[in-house]
Formats: C-alpha cells, structure tokens, sequence
C-alpha cells in the first residue's frame, strides 16, 4: 500500500480570507454612512480599502509562492496507477513518501511561514540503530519490508501539518511546524519515538527494533534550512554513539564531538594501514586448580597526537564504519600468532579468549575464517575461546545461534560477555551452546557492602552451574572480592587483584615462570 502525502486546503483557505475582508470592508462603510461623518466617509474608505488591499497581496504572495513550488515538485496525489515519471523525482519508490528532493523543495517555504507566523520549524532526523544487521542476517527483502513498516507508522503517528520523508537507506526525516514553544516539540516527537515500541513481525518472528533521533530548531539553533538539516543529523548521530535508542537535541559543542570523530575515523584508517594496534593480555586463573587458566586478548591503541586511545572509543566508531570488519581479523592472526609461537617457546596449556563484533558474527564467511586461521597456525582449535557481547542477540537470534554452533562444531569454545548489562534474557540463555558466562564487572564492584547484590550474583552462578557452563568473574580487584567469590564457587576469575592487562613481552615472561616454576 503506497502511502499518500496530506492535501493542503490552501485555495478554499485563500478565498475565505478575502470574502471576510471584503464583508469588513462593506460593514466600516455601513457604519460610516449611519454616523454620517460624510466628510471623513471617502478618506476613511480609502484608507481601510488600502490597508485590506495590502494584507491581501501580502498573504496572495506567499500562498501563490507556495503553490508555484508545489507545483514545480509535482504535489498532485493521483492514485497509484496514474503518476507520472516526475512524481517519482520527488518522493521514494520503496515507500511512497517524499524524498530528499521534496525536502530541499518544501523546507524553504516551512520556514517562510514560520518567519510571517512566528512559530517554530523543527527538523527531526531518524536513524535506526542496528539495521545492517538486519540486512546482513536476514536479507534485503525482509530490510526492505520493515523500511516500508516503518515508514507506515511514522506517518501514521504525525501531525497532519508534518512531512514525513524518506532520506533514503535506514535514515527518515520530520519537519514539524506550527510549535510555540520546546515542550510542545519534546510531547511530539515523544509520540513519534513510541511508533518503535512494538515489535516488527517477519517470518513469523518478532524483530525488535529501536531508533535514535536528534533534531534542531528553528530559529534556535539555525536560520538557515542546510544547518539545520545537518545540525539534526549530529545529533541523530550523538544518540547513536550514546548507546543508541535515545534522542538528542542539538548543541553546539556537539559540533567538536563530530570534528573529533571524524578525525578519529581517519586515524583508524591509517592506522589499520600502518599496523598501528597492540595486542596485550590480561591473565584469568582457575579457582578450584589454583592455576594459571589462559589470557584474555585485547586490543590497544597508542596515537602519537592524541595518546592512549580507549577501546570503548574507537571500537563502536569502527563498528558503524565497517572497520571493524578488517581489525577484527588482524587481531584473530596476531593473537593466534602469538599463540602459536608461546606454545613453541613454552608448551603452556590453557586458552586465549579473543573478543569478537556482532559484525564480524553476522558475516556469511566468519566460521570459514576461524577454521581456515586455527589450520594455518596450527593451534588446537579447544584452545580458542571466542567472547561474544549479549547484544548480538537482540535481532534474529536463530540465525546467530546457528553460527554458533557451526563455530562449536570446530572445536572453538565460546564465552558470553557482559551478562546482565544489555539484553539478558533467561530465555534464550537456555539454547545458547555456551561454555563459559563472564561475570561482568558491575556484579562485582560492591558485591561485599551490598546483599542484594551478593545474592543475585549468587544466584546467577548457580543458574550457570546448572546449565553446564563455567563462570569467569571480571573486575576483582580487592582480596575480599576475591575470597567472596571463592565462597560463592565462581569457577574463574580476572581482573587486576590477580594481574594487569600487559604487553606481549610481559605476558610471555609471566607464562615462562608457570611453565617453568
């Protein structure tokens, strides 16, 4: 069903204005005649006529303005079987609703009518978060079939004075008008949001799919409609980088946030280029043995300009560029690599835990890698554990399960990350071919002064316990987290109470004194 822009009702409008004029015009002269200042009548007549004369080429301007472009875009709302090729150059064929061209078109005269009417223009740009995923997983016609969803639900939330309008790829745009004041926009664009709150039915299955907005104002922020645009589009990006699902009204510093990002975003480039990350490794050891268990592998980043980098900086930045893609695979040979020559110079036993993206999950030729790199360095594939984040769940947990267990049937051991930070759920945690859940960090920072806290952690080790899978605590950092959580038969640990993430130099010396003790 294609969606049909609103109809202005600009003619019969204009009409009606100037019948009531000229009855205000009959009615002054009426009473002049009846109060018989006959020598004021002719000059009072004039005068009035004149007046009335003015307001109405003034407004006759701008509405026949307004209908000369309307007319030059092609608003003329015929059924579906009778457009013409022109309505197509103004509005998106996917969906139905005008498209950035119609924008450049209409948002000149938006704010010509809020100049003369003293109101507000506001510019909200929509980007919905995650939606390569999407398409990456489960295919371009099912992308395309929750694109033309939510482009149905976005219209059919607005205004009737709003455009609802198709920027193209995963990213819409809403010019509201007619606003006095900010909390009047803050109400409607709230309204917009919840049109995401239920879930998107494919296949028989429920997608749940979020968005993140940031819009700018008019005359606030902007005057002009291309800084408004892009003053809109920052801060659809700002809810983005701020953990996504959020919305973001533009200011000025955000302008320096996006400088700094785009730098950074060159600087991964060049530095992917240059071999530029380090690898270093935090050690983990076995409660119950009493020993060393493996490392956990993780990346690092010294700029020369801007010092140490931190990860949880410049990994989401490369995960939205596709960067991420090409580090992740670099990190997997350095790490197997290193390895390799360890188990050479040492013959150490144990596994090194190597993170992997929700990205690098979803590509179709992510398990042929990790074979084809356990092969060509010949490790024991038992020995690779690979961390997954909870959050690559959230879309088409199937799917992912699914590369799970192609992963497993390698020989590859697999380890839930950060559970209980995200998307936890008891549900799928059941079906998940793990073999190790890490504790993550916010369970264990005041695990000893908080009871409720000691007794969820609790909880969740036994629930582990009972679903045959290990557990690995991260974060301990003080001796009474340590023996608090060897009561609670936590089966690993990590963090700086028993060692510091360290260079490759440093690991290999601390692995030649377990080997070797």
């Amino acid at each position: 069903m294609m969606i049909k822009s609103k109809k202005s009702n600009d003619t019969h409008w204009m009409v009606r204005f100037i019948l009531l004029q000229i009855a205000f015009l009959l009615v002054l002269n009426s009473l002049i005649v009846a109060m018989k200042i006959h020598n004021l009548t002719r000059e009072i007549f004039l005068c009035s006529l004149f007046v009335i004369l003015y307001i109405c080429f003034s407004i006759a301007f701008l509405k026949i303005f307004k209908r000369s472009s309307n007319k030059k875009i092609k608003i003329k709302y015929k059924n579906e079987s009778g457009e013409k090729p022109e309505y197509w150059s103004y509005h998106d064929i996917l969906t139905g609703l005008p498209n950035r061209s119609y924008f450049e078109n209409i948002i000149p005269i938006k704010l010509s009518e809020a100049q003369l009417m003293n109101h507000k223009v506001t510019v909200l740009f929509i980007g919905l978060d995650n939606f390569k995923k999407i398409n990456d997983t489960l295919g371009h016609a099912i992308g395309d079939s929750i694109i033309k969803e939510v482009a149905k639900r976005l219209f059919s939330s607005n205004d009737e004075s709003y455009e609802t309008i198709r920027f193209g790829g995963d990213e819409f745009v809403i010019v509201m008008s007619g606003h006095k004041n900010l909390s009047e926009i803050e109400k409607s664009i709230k309204k917009i949001k919840q049109a995401f709150m239920a879930g998107f039915d494919v296949n028989k299955e429920k997608i749940h799919l979020t968005a993140s907005l940031g819009y700018a104002v008019y005359p606030e922020q902007a005057q002009e409609w291309k800084k408004l645009l892009q003053y809109a589009d920052i801060a659809m990006y700002h809810a983005k980088s701020s953990g996504k699902n959020a919305v973001m009204m533009f200011h000025h510093d955000m302008c320096k946030d996006m400088q700094n990002r785009m730098i950074l975003e060159q600087k991964i480039v060049e530095c992917i280029k240059n071999n530029g990350f380090e690898m270093y490794y935090q050690p983990q050891y076995d409660f119950y043995q009493n020993q060393f268990r493996g490392f956990e592998a993780l990346i690092r980043w010294y700029d020369a300009e801007l010092g140490w980098i931190s990860p949880a900086i410049f990994i989401p930045i490369a995960e939205e560029s596709g960067d991420i893609i090409e580090i992740g695979e670099w990190v997997l040979r350095e790490v197997c690599n290193t390895w390799a020559k360890w188990k050479k110079m040492f013959g150490q036993d144990g596994v090194i835990s190597i993170n992997v993206s929700a990205a690098q999950l979803t590509k179709t030729n992510f398990v042929e890698l990790i074979d084809r790199v356990i092969v060509e360095y010949k490790i024991n594939p038992s020995e690779i554990e690979l961390e997954i984040t909870e959050s690559v769940f959230i879309n088409d947990t199937d799917s992912i399960i699914s590369t799970l267990n192609s992963l497993k049937n390698i020989g590859v051991s697999l380890s839930l990350d950060d559970f209980g930070t995200g998307y936890s759920s008891l549900t799928y945690l059941k079906d998940l071919p793990m073999d190790t859940l890490k504790i993550d960090k916010s369970f264990i920072n005041d695990i000893t002064e908080n009871n409720r806290q000691a007794e969820i952690t609790d909880a969740l080790i036994e629930l582990v316990h009972k679903l045959n899978m290990e557990t690995i605590a991260e974060g301990v950092e003080t001796k009474e987290q340590y023996d608090f959580l060897r009561y609670m038969k936590c089966d690993n640990i990590q963090g700086f109470y028993t060692g510091k993430p360290m260079d490759e130099q440093t690991a290999a010396q601390l692995l030649e004194q377990k080997c070797y003790a």
